[in-house]
Protein backbone atom coordinates (compact mmCIF):
# COMPACT_ATOMS: atom_id res chain seq x y z
CA UNK A 1 0.00 0.00 0.00
CA UNK A 2 1.70 3.18 -1.14
CA UNK A 3 1.25 6.08 1.40
CA UNK A 4 0.43 9.36 0.00
CA UNK A 5 3.57 12.21 0.19
CA UNK A 6 1.47 14.90 2.71
CA UNK A 7 1.58 11.65 5.40
CA UNK A 8 5.41 10.93 5.19
CA UNK A 9 5.84 15.47 5.06
CA UNK A 10 3.77 14.79 8.37
CA UNK A 11 5.59 12.34 10.17
CA UNK A 12 8.98 13.81 8.94
CA UNK A 13 7.62 16.75 10.76
CA UNK A 14 7.14 14.86 13.66
CA UNK A 15 10.22 13.30 13.96
CA UNK A 16 11.75 16.29 13.75
CA UNK A 17 9.65 17.95 16.57
CA UNK A 18 10.81 15.06 18.55
CA UNK A 19 14.67 15.54 17.77
CA UNK A 20 14.23 19.00 18.70
CA UNK A 21 12.48 18.55 22.03
CA UNK A 22 14.55 15.43 22.94
CA UNK A 23 17.65 17.58 22.20
CA UNK A 24 16.59 20.19 24.82
CA UNK A 25 16.36 17.82 27.35
CA UNK A 26 19.27 18.19 30.23
CA UNK A 27 20.72 20.85 28.11
CA UNK A 28 20.11 23.68 30.68
CA UNK A 29 22.60 21.86 33.20
CA UNK A 30 26.66 22.80 33.62
CA UNK A 31 29.30 20.72 35.19
CA UNK A 32 30.87 23.52 37.03
CA UNK A 33 34.84 22.87 37.89
CA UNK A 34 37.58 24.71 39.51
CA UNK A 35 40.53 25.05 42.25
CA UNK A 36 40.66 24.94 45.50
CA UNK A 37 42.76 27.16 47.05
CA UNK A 38 44.65 28.66 50.37
CA UNK A 39 46.04 31.79 49.78
CA UNK A 40 46.37 31.89 46.20
CA UNK A 41 47.74 28.42 46.16
CA UNK A 42 46.16 25.00 45.47
CA UNK A 43 45.03 23.38 48.27
CA UNK A 44 46.22 20.17 48.79
CA UNK A 45 44.30 18.05 51.33
CA UNK A 46 46.65 16.74 54.47
CA UNK A 47 47.10 13.14 54.85
CA UNK A 48 43.90 11.52 55.55
CA UNK A 49 41.34 14.68 54.74
CA UNK A 50 38.74 14.36 53.02
CA UNK A 51 37.25 17.70 51.45
CA UNK A 52 33.67 18.58 50.31
CA UNK A 53 32.19 21.45 48.51
CA UNK A 54 28.65 22.24 48.74
CA UNK A 55 26.83 24.28 45.74
CA UNK A 56 23.64 25.37 47.22
CA UNK A 57 20.60 27.47 44.82
CA UNK A 58 17.75 27.69 43.90
CA UNK A 59 16.70 26.83 39.94
CA UNK A 60 14.42 28.75 37.64
CA UNK A 61 10.94 26.93 38.99
CA UNK A 62 12.29 27.81 42.49
CA UNK A 63 13.15 24.17 43.73
CA UNK A 64 16.02 24.40 46.37
CA UNK A 65 19.04 22.69 44.13
CA UNK A 66 22.28 21.33 46.49
CA UNK A 67 24.95 19.52 44.87
CA UNK A 68 28.52 18.11 46.18
CA UNK A 69 31.55 17.98 44.83
CA UNK A 70 35.45 16.27 46.63
CA UNK A 71 38.07 18.06 45.80
CA UNK A 72 40.95 16.14 44.50
CA UNK A 73 44.41 15.74 46.00
CA UNK A 74 45.74 18.69 43.57
CA UNK A 75 42.64 20.73 44.76
CA UNK A 76 40.57 20.48 41.85
CA UNK A 77 37.06 19.55 42.10
CA UNK A 78 34.17 19.23 39.44
CA UNK A 79 30.63 19.48 40.32
CA UNK A 80 28.54 16.49 38.39
CA UNK A 81 25.02 17.31 40.17
CA UNK A 82 23.04 14.43 41.83
CA UNK A 83 22.50 12.72 38.25
CA UNK A 84 26.01 13.56 36.46
CA UNK A 85 24.43 15.80 34.01
CA UNK A 86 25.57 19.26 35.78
CA UNK A 87 23.00 21.93 37.52
CA UNK A 88 21.15 24.14 36.20
CA UNK A 89 23.01 27.59 36.11
CA UNK A 90 22.44 30.56 38.51
CA UNK A 91 23.27 31.96 41.99
CA UNK A 92 24.93 29.81 44.37
CA UNK A 93 26.65 29.98 47.79
CA UNK A 94 29.57 27.44 48.27
CA UNK A 95 30.13 25.65 51.63
CA UNK A 96 33.00 23.65 52.07
CA UNK A 97 34.39 21.06 55.40
CA UNK A 98 36.99 19.62 55.81
CA UNK A 99 36.86 15.86 57.32
CA UNK A 100 40.23 13.94 59.07
CA UNK A 101 39.83 10.78 58.59
CA UNK A 102 42.30 8.06 60.79
CA UNK A 103 42.62 4.23 60.39
CA UNK A 104 39.92 4.09 62.93
CA UNK A 105 37.39 6.88 61.39
CA UNK A 106 37.10 10.22 61.47
CA UNK A 107 38.66 11.89 63.74
CA UNK A 108 38.72 15.91 64.94
CA UNK A 109 35.74 16.67 63.90
CA UNK A 110 36.03 20.51 64.54
CA UNK A 111 35.53 22.42 61.84
CA UNK A 112 39.02 23.37 60.27
CA UNK A 113 37.64 26.62 58.62
CA UNK A 114 35.83 27.30 62.45
CA UNK A 115 32.37 27.29 60.67
CA UNK A 116 33.57 30.25 58.57
CA UNK A 117 32.10 28.57 55.38
CA UNK A 118 29.56 25.75 56.63
CA UNK A 119 26.34 27.59 56.79
CA UNK A 120 24.52 28.16 53.54
CA UNK A 121 22.63 31.51 55.16
CA UNK A 122 26.75 33.15 56.43
CA UNK A 123 29.41 32.00 53.95
CA UNK A 124 30.80 34.45 52.13
CA UNK A 125 31.36 32.28 49.19
CA UNK A 126 29.11 32.95 46.45
CA UNK A 127 28.84 32.32 42.71
CA UNK A 128 27.08 33.12 39.77
CA UNK A 129 27.51 29.63 37.25
CA UNK A 130 26.43 30.50 33.67
CA UNK A 131 26.50 28.17 30.53
CA UNK A 132 29.73 29.50 29.80
CA UNK A 133 31.07 27.02 32.32
CA UNK A 134 33.92 29.37 33.39
CA UNK A 135 36.33 27.93 35.95
CA UNK A 136 35.54 28.37 39.47
CA UNK A 137 38.01 29.61 41.96
CA UNK A 138 37.38 29.49 45.88
CA UNK A 139 40.06 30.79 47.43
CA UNK A 140 39.30 29.50 51.89
CA UNK A 141 42.09 31.37 52.94
CA UNK A 142 40.90 34.68 51.08
CA UNK A 143 37.49 34.02 51.55
CA UNK A 144 36.57 34.57 48.12
CA UNK A 145 34.59 32.60 45.23
CA UNK A 146 35.31 33.69 41.23
CA UNK A 147 34.68 32.33 38.13
CA UNK A 148 37.81 33.12 35.39
CA UNK A 149 40.04 31.83 33.53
Amino acid sequence: MKHPPCLWIAFGGVLCLAALAAGGCGGGSVKPHGTLMMNGQPYKPESGETLQITFAGEGESGKSISAVASVNPDGTFTVSGSTNTGIPPGKYRIMVQSTQYSKGGPMNMADKFQGKYSDATKTPLTCEITSANQPIIIDVGKGTASTGT
